[in-house]
């Protein structure tokens, strides 16, 4: 988040002085220096493989199960940090949102239990975690050849033992999925790159 808030700044973000705060409240907490959170909330969510075959993204699955990733989200009207580590997504929101839309959720400072099952009826996290998804698989797309043989070839040698693992069960899912961008992205330019993230342009992948 300390990055984040250098670039934030760099920037003038819109809630600066809202995500300094919640900095500054988060950090004492933890350092056990205050026990209280008085200007943001923190929503926890477990997330699993996806019940529908049709995805926006490639390997969404192991996005969502599998992938650490953070950083500051924000509308005009909205801002939250956001960090994710396996299956715990978390979101710290430092301005007012919908709590109406955010089902099981938040974490209380006490005792309690998380209840399942969990629901957000916001279409805007959906589409936000798809783009975090799509943005995780960048750095692949620069792999040398050299690399991706390596890859394949342990893939080969350890598959039984990779298919049989939590891993060969998203490996498994992402694989059988039905990417569908069009989920999310109505339109699309045919010369930019593929919301799929699969890195070709758009009229070489789900465009043709």
């Amino acid at each position: 988040m300390i990055n984040d808030l250098d670039e934030c700044k760099k920037e003038k973000h819109l809630f600066l002085s809202e995500l300094y705060q919640a900095e500054d409240e988060w950090r004492k907490f933890l350092l056990g220096q205050n026990m209280h959170c008085n200007s943001s909330e923190i929503h926890l969510l477990m997330s699993d493989l996806l019940a529908t075959k049709k995805q926006p993204v490639v390997k969404f699955n192991e996005y969502l199960t599998r992938a650490v990733d953070g950083t500051v989200v924000s509308s005009q009207k909205r801002c939250a940090v956001y960090a994710k580590f396996s299956r715990f997504l978390m979101f710290g929101f430092v301005t007012p949102y919908d709590e109406s839309k955010w089902i099981n959720t938040k974490v209380i400072n006490g005792d309690g239990v998380l209840v399942i099952s969990q629901k957000i009826h916001d279409g805007a996290i959906g589409e936000f975690l798809a783009d975090r998804a799509r943005l995780s698989l960048e750095p692949f797309h620069n792999i040398s050849k050299r690399q991706q043989k390596v890859i394949n070839e342990h893939f080969i040698k350890n598959a039984a033992k990779i298919l049989q693992s939590d891993f060969g069960k998203i490996l498994d899912a992402d694989y059988r999925a039905e990417i569908d961008p069009s989920l999310i992205w109505k339109k699309v330019g045919r010369n930019e790159k593929c919301p799929c993230g699969s890195g070709k342009k758009y009229k070489y992948c789900h465009g043709k």
